[in-house]
């Protein structure tokens, strides 16, 4: 990359090859300066709303945040040091059931501050996945807590996969 990018507060949106995202709510200044030439840069501000599709759930050590429209994290941070860590940036929309790729009715409750459910239904199968993430001291727990099916052989659910679903992601 020929300039590096910087951010004036990394609690609010971060700069790392051109790409910026945004991490909470707020207002920061991005520059760019030139590897190659002396006094070639260039700033902007850059203001980070509340994203109505995400959520919070924490813990006493850590808050996560958390998809509504599916069961996925984006990130963590950690309430003593501040320091954060990624999960899934990308939106997820599929689910696999035996095998086959299915892009269910997703039903979202939050629960507690510290934990929320999600129900997928997939309606070509007449089932219904239910799941919980939960924040518990320095944990997350992701559980598949139910899958309701309409008993009949051919929608029967033996494997279930959510193709994409990185709960930590890490990177250089």
């Amino acid at each position: 990359d020929a300039f590096t990018w910087s951010s004036s507060d990394e609690k609010i949106v971060r700069a790392k090859n051109g790409t910026l995202t945004g991490v909470a709510p707020g207002t920061a200044t991005i520059t760019a300066k030139s590897r190659y030439f002396d006094g070639v840069e260039d700033s902007c501000t850059v203001t980070v709303s509340e994203n109505e599709a995400l959520t919070k759930i924490e813990s006493e050590e850590f808050n996560a945040t958390l998809d509504r429209n599916f069961p996925r994290v984006i990130n963590y941070r950690m309430k003593d040091s501040g320091s954060m860590i990624d999960g899934n940036y990308y939106p997820i929309e599929t689910v696999q059931v035996n095998e086959k790729e299915y892009k269910p009715e997703v039903f979202f409750e939050q629960i507690s501050p510290s934990e929320v459910h999600y129900d997928l239904n997939v309606k070509e199968l007449n089932a219904v996945v239910h799941m919980s993430i939960k924040a518990e001291g320095n944990a997350l727990k992701l559980d598949v807590t139910d899958i309701t099916e309409d008993g009949s052989d051919e929608n029967r659910v033996f494997t279930l996969n959510i193709p994409s679903l990185d709960i930590v992601t890490v990177g250089s």
